[in-house]
Parts: C-alpha cells; sequence; structure tokens
C-alpha cells in the first residue's frame, strides 16, 4: 500500500468507528460493551483487509415486471378485460338487453363472484352528480366512463377485471345477447 492513499482512508475509517464505538459503549450494559471491544479489535487486525470486506453497495435495480398470462383467457381478449366490461355493459344497456333482475343481481356482492371482481359488485348506484361512489377505500374501484343508465337510475362498472375475468363475463354476456365476435369489435 502506498502511504497517503487507501491506507489513510482506512486509518481514517477505523479512527471514526473507534469513536463511534466509544460512544455508544459508554450508554451500553457491561456484556454489550465486550462485544463492541472484540468488534472493534477485529477491525484493527483487519488492516488491508478492510477494504475487500465493504464492498461498495449497488443501488438496487428495479426489477422488470412481467405480466403472468392466464392461459384461461382468450388470446384476443388477453389484457383488454376492462375495455370488454366497460363497452360490454355499455352495448348491453344502450341495446335495453339487461332488465331489472339482472341490475339487481349486478348490484350485489355475490356478482362479484361470478365474474371474479375481486370481491367488489360489477355495477354501483351512483347517487347525486359525483363519483364518490366510485371509490373503495380510498381507491378508485369503478371506471371512469359515461355512466349506465336504466330509468332514472345511473351506474358505474367495476375497474376490477382482471384476465381471469374474461371468460366468465364473455358467458355472461353471451346469455344477454352480446356475441364474443361483437365484444370483440366493441373492443377494437
Amino acid at each position: 500500500m502506498n502511504p497517503g492513499t487507501e491506507s489513510d482512508e482506512i486509518l481514517v475509517s477505523l479512527d471514526l468507528a473507534r469513536q463511534l464505538a466509544a460512544k455508544r459503549a459508554a450508554v451500553l450494559p457491561t456484556d454489550r460493551k465486550a462485544a463492541v471491544d472484540a468488534f472493534m479489535q477485529r477491525l484493527a487486525s483487519l488492516s488491508g483487509e478492510w477494504a475487500t470486506l465493504i464492498a461498495p453497495v449497488q443501488p438496487n435495480e428495479k426489477k422488470k415486471r412481467t405480466k403472468k398470462v392466464d392461459p384461461s383467457c382468450p388470446k384476443n381478449f388477453r389484457g383488454k378485460s376492462g375495455k370488454l366490461a366497460k363497452f360490454g355493459f355499455q352495448y348491453l344497456f344502450d341495446q335495453k338487453l339487461v332488465n331489472a333482475g339482472d341490475i339487481a343481481f349486478l348490484l350485489s356482492k355475490s356478482s362479484s363472484t361470478e365474474f371474479k371482481t375481486r370481491g367488489y359488485p360489477v355495477l354501483v348506484q351512483m347517487t347525486g352528480t359525483g363519483d364518490a361512489c366510485a371509490y373503495r377505500d380510498g381507491i378508485r374501484r369503478y371506471a371512469k366512463m359515461k355512466p349506465l343508465e336504466s330509468g332514472a337510475a345511473r351506474y358505474l362498472v367495476c375497474s376490477q377485471f382482471y384476465d381471469f375475468s374474461v371468460e366468465p363475463t364473455l358467458k355472461w354476456f353471451a346469455k344477454h345477447g352480446l356475441s364474443r365476435a361483437r365484444a370483440k369489435e366493441l373492443i377494437s
């Protein structure tokens, strides 16, 4: 080692570590003082090895997020489950293919299990002019869209649709008059 370079930096680091240990030892119980003393002795004996033991810390690289593909989701609907729900329900309401019984089901908690929307009913009824009903637990859970209208009532569609929600959604749409082909056209 050349004087005035790495060894000087190590000595300065050792001095700072000793000062810190001395301050801590003054307030530590006696059994911890012995541990600190042993640590400091070991630290002093490392000298040249000190620099190699404490490697520079690399910043955590952000891991690239990869989407898991749900094999049950039809290929032409992957990643478009939210669009499918918004435009599909808009179509059904515009064509008046949804009756009061269907709306009552979609407003109920049991619709979340059929459509796999993670516990949120498929529809929520809007009260007033604001969209405060779109939030659950401080997070927006219902889509930003033109409200669905049936009579005087207005509804918002749940935004918690995922690839595993596509197949049940398409089956429900087919029962109510919206074919897969037409659903594909709506989201294209």
